[in-house]
């Protein structure tokens, strides 16, 4: 998973929890990447956050489509592991943001984020000059982050400079890299031709047996697709430290040893395993190295500068 916060009760006093003592908390699951986000119709892991977006207080439609990024944004600020203590609620929240100062307790701000806080020095300032008037409401803190969210999009990476037509963005074995992805059928799930190198499809590749999480049917209440998680975006790929929605491994070699049944890879469970993954065979070490220097090439300069978009 991800790291937490420590565990906290009604009071915010810290409260020892039973597995990570008075240590910060960890997710079920790795977090997802933001970048890219926006093109994704369904969001989180099992896909709860979805395109239909209501007011978190009043339950209004306000979003009939197309509002993923709203409904995974309404998610964390209220969660006890994430960000919040026990007991916390929207009313709560904002009367917080209503006294507390933006960014208090941040440190070398950029100087846009510098300018803007000296020029709104409070939250309610932030939201006038965001939605038109003061008023701080759920939905609104949901707005905000998700219009940030959609400024966050990958299409600088060598790669693209290569699709549009420049062979030399990537090197003779990157390219070679591209043919093995698509050879392998790689590209089944994680689909080039549309860019985000991903079909927003959920699959079980039999990462974890089905007991430990059911990932899609905790949602969807069907046992027909136990198991599945939502396929993720190669973009940027390359710069993650852990993989897979459990963060089971640490480099890009585990990674294709795990798809290719590898000798020394883990086992993929069967229990109803994606027929896809029949259809990956054990690949030579060196076609898997192809591979790895090909998703070298999908990171963008301004992710791995971690400057704004």
């Amino acid at each position: 998973g991800s790291p937490g916060i420590i565990k906290s009760d009604a009071e915010n006093d810290y409260e020892r929890d039973p597995v990570f003592l008075l240590n910060p908390q960890i997710t079920v699951r790795a977090a997802n990447v933001t970048i890219n986000a926006a093109y994704a119709p369904l969001l989180f892991w099992d896909g709860r956050a979805t395109g239909q977006f209501n007011d978190p207080q009043t339950g209004a439609m306000l979003i009939p489509l197309g509002g993923a990024l709203e409904n995974q944004a309404a998610g964390p600020p209220l969660n006890s592991v994430e960000m919040a203590h026990a007991g916390w609620d929207w009313p709560r929240l904002i009367d917080k943001l209503e006294r507390v100062q933006p960014m208090a307790l941040s440190t070398n701000l950029p100087a846009d984020m510098q300018a803007a806080r000296v020029a709104n020095p409070n939250y309610p300032a932030l939201f006038q000059a965001a939605f038109g008037d003061s008023q701080i409401t759920a939905a609104r803190i949901a707005m905000a982050l998700a219009t940030y969210q959609r400024t966050l999009i990958s299409d600088q990476a060598p790669f693209d400079a290569f699709r549009a037509g420049n062979v030399n963005a990537l090197t003779v074995q990157q390219r070679q890299g591209f043919a093995d992805f698509q050879a392998n059928n790689c590209a089944i799930c994680h689909n080039a031709n549309q860019d985000l190198f991903t079909d927003h499809s959920f699959r079980n590749i039999g990462l974890r047996p089905v007991a430990e999480d059911t990932g899609r049917q905790a949602i969807s209440g069907n046992i027909n697709v136990r198991g599945r998680f939502k396929v993720p975006t190669l973009r940027n790929v390359a710069l993650k430290a852990t993989f897979m929605h459990n963060g089971q491994f640490q480099n890009l070699n585990q990674v294709l040893a795990f798809y290719a049944r590898a000798p020394g890879a883990p086992v993929q469970q069967a229990d109803n395993r994606d027929p896809v993954m029949n259809t990956i065979v054990p690949m030579p070490p060196q076609e898997s190295q192809n591979i790895v220097a090909f998703l070298a090439s999908l990171p963008d300069p301004r992710v791995a500068n971690q400057t704004f978009p």
